[in-house]
């Protein structure tokens, strides 16, 4: 009895999808965040996040006139949000209700998506 149930544990796989969002629009990348997550808790799956990672911003300086005036000057800032989320994926819906879900996704214009997949085996983690 003792065997199966080590078998059965050694089987257990969880996967964990972590998805990284980006915009220049922070409202935009708020609406789909709460778009994403609301689709992946009515599937039943757990989520970790979303997590608000540091603002990148690139500065340009540009001179106005470059034959009249040197020391004017205009300056343009450029700001890309970032949101970061798990979702903790376990038994055997790993593959075809995640991939339905990724199909049907709808995000608007404007929203960055990188998705990586790590998975690793509970049993290993428990001993």
């Amino acid at each position: 009895m003792k065997e199966i149930r080590n078998a059965n544990k050694k089987n257990f796989k969880t996967q964990i999808i972590r998805i990284k969002l980006k915009s220049y629009n922070v409202a935009l990348l708020d609406s789909s965040i709460v778009k994403l997550v609301s689709i992946f808790r009515e599937n039943g799956y757990e989520i970790s996040g979303p997590i608000p990672l540091p603002i990148k911003s690139k500065r340009v300086t540009v001179v106005r006139s470059p034959h009249i005036d040197g020391s004017s000057k205009e300056r343009f800032v450029c700001d890309t949000y970032t949101r970061l989320f798990d979702c903790i994926v376990s038994g055997s819906a790993v593959d075809g209700d995640i991939n339905q879900i990724f199909e049907n996704l709808n995000l608007p214009a404007g929203i960055g998506v990188e998705i990586s997949v790590s998975g690793y085996n509970q049993a290993n983690q428990e001993a």
